[in-house]
């Protein structure tokens, strides 16, 4: 009777792990995510969750304590005003003005060079925690807005993300 109960606890925990999802995803999906006429790469060890409104790019990785830490990749449509063109300076103002009201501090800028044209990601720390730092990026040619949470050695992870991402034809 234990040893069944620890055979199905081992099945359970081998089935749910973040490496069995993120296969199973790739296996039924491929590598590409599409949302809103736009096709998203999505990179091994991670996967996609699609709704209405929103593109979930997830990655959930095991520390050696044990610790799960996720990385994240939210994809919304933009929805620009039409007083707001895409390189009008108070977008980009906006974006810090928001972020450091709410506690964060801008670390730097990544460009990226999203279907041919230059796009700007913002990249802050909370306060809270100093391991994690956050992404904002702003497409208006695609009418994408991009919020990454994750390690900063990820963001290496976001900019292929967002450089492979093309127009749906």
């Amino acid at each position: 009777m234990l040893l069944g109960g620890v055979l199905a606890l081992a099945v359970v925990s081998i089935v749910f792990l973040p490496e069995t999802v993120s296969l199973g995803w790739h296996l039924l999906h491929g590598n590409r995510a599409t949302f809103k006429g736009v096709s998203m790469p999505v990179p091994f060890g991670w996967w996609a969750a699609c709704g209405a409104d929103t593109l979930s790019i997830s990655k959930l990785s095991h520390s050696l304590l044990g610790e799960t830490q996720g990385q994240f990749i939210t994809v919304i449509p933009l929805h620009l005003p039409s007083s707001l063109g895409p390189d009008d300076p108070r977008l980009s103002a906006g974006t810090i003005e928001t972020q450091v009201k709410a506690g964060y501090t801008l670390l730097s800028q990544i460009r990226v060079l999203v279907e041919g044209e230059n796009a700007t990601c913002y990249v802050f720390r909370g306060s809270e925690n100093t391991e994690s730092v956050r992404a904002i990026c702003q497409f208006a040619p695609l009418d994408l807005y991009v919020n990454y949470v994750g390690t900063e050695r990820d963001l290496a992870t976001l900019r292929r993300v967002l450089s492979g991402t093309r127009r749906r034809r």
